[in-house]
């Protein structure tokens, strides 16, 4: 058994649909920015992935209960334009042989679909203050660049030269299959502590004007903002322990 596909819906059609990935990454960046499509888009859980090729652990739950590790798909059906598919999950393969057989099952499941473009999503690892986030953009087929460069994409090969995962194998693989699709990649911080919101919400403001999905953005905007809040607190009080006369230590018993 290298793949088990549980079933949510029997038959999904779709109005020429496109993909988004929102697999685990850099920062977290990708997932982050689907999840919060798939809940403001009210998405509907299409199917969900189990296999051998995932982490050797199960989740376990606030109520004791456990979860297997899992890929999910989910679809919006989308009355102003063109259908969404999304793709979210908890992992992706440590093995290199494993990402592509991964990413090959997610391309069987899009072609049952319809699929015929995907965007993928990721972030790019900076050094330093992360002040304005860019989004650099890698494509199948150079009629993404007019635009997408419209909403400030940086079409640049000496910035971003290697895609690493789903990010890129679902962009390579999709394309002899056919596919055509484009790379979003937020630049990011790398530190284990860090969530990448500020870089997702960069990424979501393209998505939203490209699909005119129409959301605010607002909850994320105030998100940020207490993070940043508590960002400044944090050095404030770093600050405070360090320039505060250390009292010496006793050097006695007794």
């Amino acid at each position: 058994m290298k793949f088990l596909i549980k079933k949510f819906e029997k038959e999904v059609k779709l109005n020429d649909p496109l993909l988004i990935e929102g697999l685990p990454g850099i920062g977290n960046v990708a997932r982050i920015a689907v999840s919060y499509l798939i809940n403001k888009l009210n998405a509907r859980p299409y199917l969900s992935i189990y296999s051998y090729i995932s982490p050797n652990s199960v989740f376990v739950n606030e109520d004791a209960t456990i979860e297997l590790p899992k890929i999910d798909f989910y679809y919006y059906k989308n009355k102003k334009g063109r259908d969404i598919v999304f793709v979210s999950g908890d992992y992706q393969p440590g093995r290199e042989d494993y990402s592509y057989l991964l990413a090959e099952k997610i391309l069987d499941i899009a072609e049952e679909l319809n699929v015929k473009e995907i965007i993928t999503l990721g972030g790019f690892p900076v050094i330093g203050e992360l002040n304005k986030v860019r989004v650099y953009g890698a494509i199948t087929t150079k009629e993404y660049i007019k635009d997408f460069s419209k909403l400030g994409v940086i079409f640049d090969g000496s910035g971003v030269n290697l895609i690493i995962g789903a990010a890129g194998l679902l962009l390579g693989l999709g394309k002899l299959r056919g596919m055509k699709g484009i790379s979003l990649l937020a630049e990011t911080k790398t530190m284990p502590e860090y969530a990448g919101i500020k870089s997702s919400r960069e990424i979501l403001r393209i998505l939203n004007d490209y699909l005119n999905l129409g959301l605010s953005l607002q909850d994320l905007d105030k998100e940020i903002e207490r993070m940043e809040s508590r960002k400044i607190e944090r050095k404030r009080t770093r600050r405070k322990a360090l320039t505060e006369p250390k009292v010496e230590e006793t050097r006695y018993i007794g």
